[in-house]
Order: structure tokens, then C-alpha cells, then sequence
């Protein structure tokens, strides 16, 4: 009788009749939802849906449902075999200990992915909600199925329209918007590549929309570029010009197609955009405070450099008519009367530029002067970075002038492939030839007379010439029948030492 029965129940499609306008239907629940609500739903008639995990004889198990049978009237499932997913309707009862879904009635549904496409067709295109809902949805079935891929991809698919409609209407005047858009992406766990395109369209709005302000405001920017642009406090060792250009013409094109690299040097030029307009605005019309605002400018964007110096050519040139006509003894006092106001930073600005336009006027090769001029660097700046910035400078235009070298060495530097390094960098660089060759007791090329004489001691045989400015000297070792080493040496006026040209091996007659 119960299978009569359970059979005049069942519809062609696997639905049960129900008299026309009797009762609404009986609620729905996903397995989720039935999971969570188990204990509320015996004895009432439900409906429930999801994914068949196994077909059995007149039992149907759900996926993530193990502990619940759902058995069917006999017969019910013959036509279901292979369905995925499956609408069941029935009652939870517990007897004996076990609880089951007597179900009365079953149909199949599309899968997820079928599912997700007709809701899709419904959504209307302009509508960020319902593509959000869309959304949400698919990525709630996909993680409570396993984190269904193809249904997490088509629910991110979804979210990211639901984010391009609300980008793509969101007010140019309000960058908050765009700010907001980037927090949901990120809550949303969306692209980190789309949060970074957002927050930088924010703050391109913002820098935008702040063409007229100055001081706090543009502080503020500053700030927040700094602390959510990754790479923006970052100097570009080498700025590239074009890229620049491009950028200021079309920012968010350009930033949305740059790779992450590219992505922190326009961090970096928006910041210095700002931070230039916030230092430019505080430069007075007469560049009176150029000094002060070159360093600022530097501190702040080092790759500036040019533009600082510029800054400072200007201020000089305002006082030059002045500073440049006082003797060493007024632009003293001159500069000990803003002391005694408590303005020192304008003492040092006055001797900076006189010492500056005194060193405009020095040559290259007044080797005397210059040194004199490191000299002033250090007694009245206390700026040893500039005088040791000067002597190599004279250095280098004036190759193995002595006293600037004795003079480097008492600073601490040391002369290695012509070029001067701290003693730090000398006493940890690898090993070089001639310092091997000094402790094997060996000659090598480029040795000083002294270092020949370490390493090979007193030359038996010397000959020397001297011709146009150069002194040529041959050193012999050896003697009797053995073969003998013949060195050749030289050295200029301006060198302080010999050094070795040329060395060979002459078997003695």
C-alpha cells in the first residue's frame, strides 16, 4: 500500500502534485542551510537541495551531508542516476537513534554552473548589486563545495563587474569613493593588482583636485601617498624622462597596463609631483631662501638635485652683489650679526656663499687656492663632506698632485685604480695584484720605487735620465752569469714617486 501510494505521488517530472492553492510550497533549503538548521526541522515538510554525493538503493546521500539519509519510495531514483544536482522534498524524522529525510517527492536542477548562467541572464547589466549578489552566491556554493574553481572563477568574474560599474560611475570629485572601492576590493579578497589601480586613481583625484593648495594640504597627500603607494619614498636611481612624460599625460592608462616595477616609480613621480608643488610654493619670488629650500628639496627628493642647485644659483645670485664685494673680515661680521639674532642658519648661508662664489672663481689648476678654500670649508662650516668633495675634485683635474693626496690620506682615503676610497673599503676589498705580488717578493707593473724596494730590496745597477718634464730611471738586479732583472721606472713633475713602466729578464753575456 505504501508503494501505491508513494507511486500516485510522483509526477512525470518528479514532482509531487499538490492541489491547486492549497499551501505554499514548503520552504527551501541548500545543504548548508539544512546542516545548520537540522535540529529545528523534524516533523516539518521541507524542501532541500544540493549535490548528490551517491545514488543508493532508494537512498539518496548529499555531498557534506553524510550523517543524514535520504530515503525515497522505491523506484523514485531510476531515472536520476548520473544527475548532480537534486531538489528533494520530504520530512527529517529520528527513530532509533537515526535520523533520516523521508522524501515524497524529487527532481533534478541544473548544475551550479548552469545555474549561475541563467542568473546571469537576469541580472541587469547596469546593476552592481545584482552582479554583487551574483556573486556573493557563487562564491559561497563554491567554498562550501571545496572551493569549486570554475564556480570561484565565475564568482570573482561577477564581483569585478559589480566593481567596474560602480568604478566607472563613481563621482571624479569624491576620491573617497575610489578609496572606499579599494577597501571592498581587498575585503572581497579581489586582485591586489586592482586595489593598488584604485587607491592610485584616488590619490591622482585628490592631487587633481589640490592644483591651488599648498602647505598642510599638500603635507597631508604626501603622507598618505607615502603610507599606501608602495615605493613612493623610494629615490629613482635613474628617472626616466619619457615614462614620466607619458604618465603626466594619461595617469591611469599608463598605471593600469605598468608591471609592478613601473607601478613604484609612478608611486614615486605622484609623490614628488606633490611634494615638489609643497617646497616650490614655500620658495620666495626672489629665491632669498633658496639655500634653506634646496635642502629641503634634496632631503626630501635627492634625484632633485639639479633643481635644488638651481635654487641656490638664484639665491646667490641675489646676494652676489653684495657678499661677493666683502672682504674675508665683513662677511664675517656680517655673518656674526645673524648669530647674535639667533639666526645661525643665516650666518652659515652668508659664508656658504661667499666660500661658493669664491670657489666659481678659482681654476681648476689653483691647486693653492683650492686647498686653502677646503681649509675655510672646515673652519667656518665645520663641512668636511664639501672640502673632501673639493680635494678629490682637485685631484682628479690635477693627477698625482701631492699635497691634495698627503692630504686625502690624513683624511682617512686611500688611492686604489685611481680613484679614492674610505679606509674601510680599502682594508676590506680582495686582494690586489700588487699587494700579493709585494708579499710573494715579486715585480709587477704600476709599483712605486719604495714598494720595488720592499719586495726586491736595493737595485745593484741604477741609470738615469731626465727629458721634457720626465724622469726615466733603470734599475738592475743580478749579477755574475745569472740572468738579470732590468726595471724601468718614471715619474712626472707632478708625481710624488717613481713607478714601474716596463721590467725584464736579460741573460747576462
Amino acid at each position: 500500500m505504501n508503494r501505491l501510494l508513494a507511486w500516485s505521488l510522483i509526477a512525470v517530472a518528479g514532482v509531487v502534485a499538490a492541489p491547486a492553492a492549497a499551501h505554499a510550497a514548503p520552504r527551501l533549503y541548500s545543504i548548508a542551510e539544512f546542516n545548520a538548521a537540522q535540529a529545528n526541522l523534524r516533523g516539518v515538510e521541507i524542501r532541500v537541495e544540493g549535490r548528490v554525493s551517491t545514488y543508493g538503493n532508494n537512498i539518496i546521500r548529499f555531498r557534506h551531508c553524510d550523517k543524514v539519509l535520504f530515503r525515497t519510495p522505491e523506484g523514485l531514483l531510476a531515472s536520476l542516476k548520473g544527475v548532480k544536482n537534486v531538489e528533494v522534498t520530504g520530512t527529517l524524522t529520528r527513530e532509533d537513534g537515526r535520523t533520516e529525510f523521508q522524501v515524497t517527492s524529487v527532481r533534478q536542477l541544473p548544475t551550479d554552473l548552469e545555474t549561475f548562467q541563467k542568473r546571469r541572464r537576469e541580472v541587469r547589466l547596469d546593476s552592481p548589486e545584482q552582479w554583487s549578489e551574483l556573486g556573493e552566491w557563487a562564491r559561497r556554493r563554491a567554498a562550501f563545495y571545496d572551493n569549486d574553481p570554475d564556480l570561484l572563477a565565475r564568482g570573482e568574474e561577477a564581483l569585478l563587474r559589480a566593481i567596474e560599474i560602480r568604478r566607472r560611475t563613481a563621482a571624479r570629485t569624491a576620491p573617497e569613493q575610489f578609496l572606499q572601492l579599494a577597501a571592498d576590493v581587498r575585503k572581497l579578497n579581489l586582485p591586489e593588482t586592482l586595489y593598488r589601480s584604485l587607491v592610485h586613481e584616488a590619490y591622482w583625484l585628490r592631487w587633481e583636485l589640490t592644483q591651488k593648495k599648498t602647505g598642510a594640504v599638500l603635507e597631508a597627500l604626501a603622507s598618505d601617498i607615502e603610507h599606501d603607494l608602495p615605493g613612493s619614498a623610494e629615490p629613482l636611481r635613474a628617472p626616466d624622462a619619457a615614462l614620466r612624460k607619458k604618465y603626466l599625460a594619461n595617469p591611469l592608462k599608463i598605471y593600469d597596463v605598468a608591471d609592478e616595477p613601473e607601478r613604484r616609480a609612478l608611486h614615486r613621480m605622484l609623490y614628488s609631483e606633490v611634494v615638489l608643488r609643497q617646497i616650490s610654493s614655500r620658495l620666495a619670488s626672489d629665491a632669498g631662501n633658496g639655500f634653506e629650500m634646496a635642502d629641503l628639496l634634496e632631503q626630501r627628493l635627492p634625484e632633485q638635485r639639479a633643481l635644488a642647485e638651481s635654487w641656490r644659483d638664484r639665491a646667490l645670485a641675489g646676494r652676489a652683489a653684495e657678499v661677493d664685494t666683502l672682504p674675508r673680515k665683513e662677511m664675517l661680521a656680517l655673518a656674526e650679526q645673524y648669530r647674535t639674532r639667533n639666526q645661525p642658519r643665516q650666518a652659515d648661508q652668508i659664508i656658504e656663499s661667499w666660500l661658493t662664489l669664491r670657489r666659481r672663481k678659482l681654476q681648476a689648476d689653483d691647486i693653492e687656492g683650492l686647498l686653502q678654500l677646503t681649509d675655510e670649508y672646515r673652519t667656518l662650516l665645520k663641512r668636511d663632506d664639501v672640502a673632501d668633495r673639493i680635494l678629490f675634485e682637485v685631484y682628479e683635474a690635477n693627477p698625482g698632485a701631492t699635497e691634495t693626496a698627503e692630504r686625502l690620506e690624513r683624511r682617512g682615503y686611500r688611492l686604489k685604480d685611481g680613484r679614492w676610497i674610505t679606509a674601510e673599503e680599502f682594508n676590506t676589498r680582495p686582494e690586489g695584484m700588487l699587494e700579493r705580488a709585494l708579499r710573494e717578493g715579486r715585480v709587477e707593473v704600476g709599483m712605486t720605487g719604495a714598494q720595488v724596494r720592499k719586495s726586491v730590496g736595493e737595485p745593484l745597477v741604477i741609470a738615469k735620465a731626465a727629458t721634457a718634464g720626465l724622469v726615466t730611471e733603470i734599475w738592475i738586479y743580478g749579477q755574475g752569469n745569472a740572468a738579470r732583472l732590468v726595471i724601468r721606472l718614471a715619474k712626472r713633475a707632478t708625481q710624488r714617486d717613481l713607478a714601474v713602466v716596463s721590467l725584464d729578464n736579460v741573460l747576462a753575456h
